[in-house]
């Protein structure tokens, strides 16, 4: 395996190339000024300690680990943990490098509340396509869980204390459970949602309809009012999604939501907690798939929920910005990895993905393209019996 090159830099350093397509792990000029630089910059406005994806020959590492800033180091290229150990750069720092297979292996160990400010190296988010899938899925969630962390967490804080004394009196929604046998429909606000709005509409009531809060703008524009919606998002976007709310509708809230929700006295209010639904993954899409397993015993179709930005984020009248369909998204294929966590926890359950034609189907869920879909609902024998056609 000869993946990376050593070179020479201008100031006499040592540094290191990627062969295939010659990006840098250090710079080609004078990688200890860029790791000084580096430090100085990540340093500012923190008393943070760093766990550092991407090490590298160890130059960051090393000027980390000099100002006792340092928790610890992964370095997801065994080549390049090999070249850092014989340049001996961090022979002055007592953290133990972890190799690409200890951090896939340790990911769900590590808790970013515990492990300061996570850095991964720009060459390591360049070449995240050379990491063994595993390995690159474990790095994307690292950062982006500690990119959310960051952003969310004052978010959380400041609306659970605005939110306490609504929240102890309202009722709870482990009241609701298993109260229906109906087909359920759980609902995301995905580019799919669009394609499958007609079939919706026209059996509405043939279904348990279950949304995110991101769809309902979609539905309130074709004329649907869900069963119940789910409202986990603690940004104020969730504001602008709750307008498109029927009077009474029933919502469900957590100790974070955003206090829009807490405020909106038409909305029939339930409390919810992690306890109660499955809050990760980081899309209200699997708690409002996770909520209908709970509401009814009937099978469950997912639409709007494909996760992935290959055919555009939203659907149309979603109260959401669309990714760049040109770049990777991590947060997508997290996203899919959660669902896919999801569908196998509740493998005992008739699961359904809708999927337009082209989308990678999530591993270890049953799919059906939007046309299986309509000539499914159009196959109804029974009024609320699917059993025959699935």
């Amino acid at each position: 395996m000869n993946d990376f090159e050593p070179f020479q830099s201008d100031c006499g350093d040592l540094s290191v190339r990627h062969r295939l397509t010659s990006i840098l792990v250090h710079s080609a000029a004078n990688p200890t000024k860029e790791a000084a630089d580096a430090a100085t910059s990540l340093l500012r406005n923190t008393s943070a300690q760093f766990t550092l994806i991407g090490v590298g020959l160890g130059y960051l590492a090393a000027e980390l680990a000099r100002q006792g800033r340092l928790h610890k180091c992964y370095e997801p290229f065994a080549e390049l943990q090999r070249y850092a150990g014989q340049c001996g750069i961090l022979n002055g720092a007592v953290h133990e490098v972890q190799n690409g297979d200890a951090l896939a292996a340790d990911f769900r160990q590590i808790d970013c509340t515990q492990c300061g400010e996570i850095v991964v190296a720009p060459y390591v988010r360049a070449l995240s396509d050379h990491l063994a899938t595993d390995v690159r899925e474990a790095v994307n969630r690292l950062q982006v869980a500690n990119q959310s962390r960051k952003f969310y967490a004052p978010l959380i804080e400041r609306n659970m204390r605005l939110n306490v004394s609504r929240w102890s009196a309202l009722r709870q929604l482990q009241s609701e459970f298993s109260r229906s046998d109906k087909p359920a429909i759980a609902i995301g606000a995905g580019p799919s949602l669009d394609r499958c709005m007609d079939v919706i509409h026209g059996n509405r009531e043939k279904f348990l309809l279950i949304a995110a809060s991101g769809a309902m703008p979609a539905l309130s524009a074709a004329m649907i009012q869900p069963d119940w919606t789910v409202a986990l998002e603690a940004r104020e976007t969730l504001a602008g999604d709750l307008v498109f709310a029927a009077p009474s509708q029933k919502t469900v809230v957590f100790p974070w939501t955003h206090p829009a929700a807490f405020n909106n006295r038409e909305l029939q209010l339930y409390g919810a907690d992690e306890n109660a639904i499955v809050t990760s993954g980081g899309t209200s899409a699997i708690t409002a798939a996770d909520l209908a397993l709970k509401l009814t015993s009937g099978p469950l179709f997912l639409i709007g929920i494909e996760l992935t930005n290959s055919h555009g984020s939203y659907a149309n009248s979603a109260n959401r910005l669309s990714a760049d369909t040109r770049t990777p998204a991590p947060k997508f294929e997290i996203m899919r990895t959660a669902l896919q966590e999801w569908a196998q926890a509740n493998c005992g359950r008739e699961i359904t993905h809708v999927l337009p034609d082209g989308v990678v189907p999530v591993h270890g869920i049953r799919h059906a393209s939007i046309r299986d879909f309509v000539k499914l609902v159009s196959a109804m024998k029974r009024e609320y019996n699917l059993d025959s056609i699935l």
